[in-house]
């Protein structure tokens, strides 16, 4: 019996590689291995690069955003503290242009006086009596200062509205750079944290569409033309608001200088109507004196008891006018007072005079009639003089109103030569 019949119980009944085909199974198995290995080794190689040139470019891409926030920080300080300094010049603006409103103002309320005072003088000049009722210079002048009064009060009004309307457009700009300081700045500190946060931070998450066009989002051109455009329409208002205040300062000095060249014009033209009125009246009392020295010489002439008689006639009749005339008084200055029971007690004295003289007229009192309706003529006209130099004195006394440094109190009885300067006159 050969060997191999011997074995043959005890093996498997699986199939038998051969030695040949062992081995190159092996070497192709050590071969696969030796690729596979090969593979990854290139594998890692590639991946271990591809790794490293993203770690890099993240940290490039980091820091380079980093810089970017760091530089966006800095451009919005520098327009932080630029629209911050205009804000400054506004404001500053702002008070000054009030400051202007409110003196010109004032100056509007100050010409209420002016107006009042011109418009009481031509009231007063009108209450002269009939013949003393003229057309004068005093008055042309009146009439031009209330004109004048009249058209700086539109003027003045004129730039106070404006004005108004100016400081509007001032608060307006000043509510819209104080929203932009208020933006910028929030945008700084969101840019500022942005800036020092990195990926060790504890409130970094993946967000759902990070690359979104945010809603009202716009380019940086039209942000920095925005910006500009804010700060240029804050300075075009504060040129205005400069301009503005240059107008009121010269509509004030303006009025303030045309109306003391016309008030000095109309004092001058008052106290040279109050001179011509004096001199007219002086003449009228120098007539009156000869008058009744005339008259004085005429009663010598005659005799004693008709100068007696017709001096008695006159004192009648003058206590009883005075009398009757004092009934007209209105209200209850219609009183019985010392000069009524003086009148009264006069009335009584030349009564009774006149009792004893009615008998003993005489030729002489035509003549003397005469002179005596002359000097009630005088006297009357006199009379109208005086009030009309007394009207004007109150005029002018009233225009001290608008002399705010009168420091000399002129009394009553120093006034009227204080005023015309006739104390010289003889």
């Amino acid at each position: 019996m050969s060997n191999s019949n011997y074995y043959r119980p005890f093996e498997k009944p699986l199939q038998h590689l051969g030695i040949d085909d062992w081995r190159t199974r092996t070497n192709h198995l050590c071969n696969l291995a030796s690729v596979h290995r090969t593979n990854a080794l290139d594998l890692i190689q590639t991946s271990r690069s591809v790794r490293d040139e993203n770690q890099v470019q993240a940290h490039f891409n980091t820091t380079n955003n980093t810089i970017r926030l760091a530089n966006r920080v800095q451009e919005l300080d520098r327009w932080y503290a630029e629209i911050r300094l205009c804000l400054d010049h506004l404001l500053k603006e702002i008070n000054l242009l009030r400051l202007e409103k409110s003196l010109t103002e004032s100056t509007l309320d100050a010409l209420s006086l002016r107006l009042s005072v011109a418009t009481e003088c031509l009231s007063m000049r009108d209450h002269r009596v009939h013949g003393e009722l003229t057309q004068d210079d005093a008055n042309v002048e009146l009439k031009r200062e209330l004109a004048t009064v009249e058209s700086s009060v539109k003027m003045l009004a004129d730039q106070c509205q404006r004005a108004w309307e100016q400081l509007n457009r001032l608060n307006e700009v000043k509510m819209k750079l104080n929203l932009e300081l208020m933006h910028k700045n929030e945008a700084r500190d969101c840019d500022n944290q942005q800036r020092f946060t990195n990926e060790v931070c504890s409130n970094i998450t993946f967000k759902t569409d990070p690359m979104r066009n945010p809603r009202n989002c716009c380019t940086y051109d039209g942000w920095l033309e925005h910006t500009k455009q804010i700060k240029h329409i804050a300075e075009n208002e504060m040129e205005s608001s400069c301009r503005m205040r240059e107008s009121l300062f010269v509509a004030r000095e303006k009025t303030k200088n045309s109306l003391e060249n016309q008030q000095e014009l109309t004092e001058h033209t008052l106290r040279k109507r109050i001179f011509d009125t004096q001199r007219a009246r002086n003449e009228f009392e120098w007539q009156i004196i000869k008058n009744k020295n005339e008259m004085k010489i005429l009663l010598n002439e005659i005799e004693q008891i008709e100068s007696a008689l017709e001096s008695n006639a006159k004192a009648t009749k003058l206590a009883e006018t005075r009398l009757e005339n004092r009934c007209q008084r209105p209200g209850m200055e219609l009183c019985m007072d010392g000069v009524y029971n003086g009148l009264c007690d006069e009335i009584k004295q030349l009564q009774f005079a006149q009792h004893q003289l009615n008998e003993k007229l005489s030729i002489s009192k035509a003549s003397y009639n005469q002179l005596e309706l002359n000097l009630k003529q005088l006297d009357a006209d006199l009379k109208k003089k005086q009030h009309t130099l007394d009207t004007d004195i109150r005029a002018l006394d009233l225009r001290q109103r608008l002399k705010m440094d009168a420091s000399e109190d002129i009394t009553t009885e120093n006034r009227q030569m204080t005023l015309t300067n006739l104390q010289q006159e003889t």
